[in-house]
């Protein structure tokens, strides 16, 4: 009798930990569906992360969220030129919101809102998982699935970041050196510009000096996804977008501040590219140095901005005085 019932006991105890640990398939490595995030909620090993900020966040969110009080874009990343924070600073804000080094990461914002990826932080660190709800938290509201109001605080924890996955990013210097040696015909390299059209063509200037980075094909960051739904296309139809480029070869992408590349690399991890890479510092670094090889370059015209500062002081001294006026 006693043995039986240990045997029971055992039976129990591995059929209660199977059920802890067992969730529904994700779509990929980094990318999960209403229902994978269903039946993640109230799992201890997984943590789920709304992206938009406490202001979102009081209106509603999944079950079982934590978030940050800011868009988790100006937390993980430098709000000005965009770069991901250091690895210190990462770890500190991980532990802040309940991510330990045996905790895997869901996060997920507004629909087709690649900010909330911040160009693929965790991953860099070295996160146990980091997966995407596709279709944000709008695919999880018309699912019709159970949304809360309460403010979760996170349980505050340690992280520690044991390896760097380096390779995922590039820097500069390495665009530089490649470039210089190259001019564009990169052997066992491929470039996709991920900005818009104008930016792409330098009809559209944000940096100093506009064009692209030699040989780097157009491949805009929302080329994966359903425009409507903002659910990324089937591997199908992302074969027919990225084929061309060849599996054999390192493939790097860049946007202006690093923001829109985490779609193009999610969606080259589904189609098994292995080798990818963001260039991290992105446009804002290479387009405002001058001693960078620019394709089609054009420069920013700056004639008239003292007028337009000008203008815009006056405003602000106009405004001032109607304030003191109301005192």
């Amino acid at each position: 009798m006693y043995k039986k019932a240990i045997y029971l006991l055992a039976v129990f105890v591995f059929f209660g930990v199977l059920c802890t640990n067992s969730y529904a398939e994700r779509i990929s490595k980094y990318l999960g569906d209403v229902e994978f995030v269903e039946s993640i909620i109230d799992n201890p090993n997984w943590i789920i992360i709304d992206g938009r900020g406490k202001y979102y966040y009081k209106k509603g969110h999944i079950p079982g969220a934590v978030t940050y009080d800011n868009y988790i874009v100006n937390v993980w990343k430098n709000p000005h030129d965009g770069r991901v924070k250091s690895p210190e600073e990462l770890a500190k804000l991980f532990g802040e919101i309940g991510i330990s080094n045996d905790k895997s990461i869901l996060i997920y914002g507004k629909k087709a809102d690649f900010h909330v990826l911040c160009e693929m932080a965790p991953v860099y660190v070295g996160a146990k998982d980091f997966v995407y709800l596709d279709g944000g938290y709008e695919a999880w509201v018309d699912a019709g699935k159970k949304i809360e109001t309460k403010i979760n605080e996170p349980q505050p924890t340690k992280f520690e970041v044991k390896k760097l996955n380096k390779d995922i990013y590039v820097s500069t210097n390495y665009m530089m050196d490649l470039v210089s040696k190259y001019h564009g015909n990169y052997p066992d390299v491929a470039i996709i510009d991920v900005r818009s059209d104008g930016e792409y063509n330098a009809t559209k200037v944000q940096s100093l000096r506009g064009g692209r980075v030699p040989g780097a094909i157009h491949i805009p960051h929302d080329a994966p996804l359903d425009p409507e739904t903002g659910k990324f296309l089937s591997k199908e139809k992302l074969e027919k977008i990225y084929g061309k480029i060849p599996k054999y070869k390192k493939v790097i992408f860049y946007c202006h501040r690093g923001c829109r590349t985490a779609y193009t690399f999610i969606a080259l991890s589904m189609l098994g590219y292995e080798n990818i890479a963001d260039y991290e510092d992105g446009w804002i670094v290479y387009g405002n140095r001058l001693d960078t090889e620019i394709e089609n370059e054009h420069w920013r015209n700056m004639r008239g901005v003292d007028k337009k500062v000008e203008y815009l002081l006056e405003k602000v001294r106009e405004l001032s005085q109607e304030v003191n006026d109301l005192k």
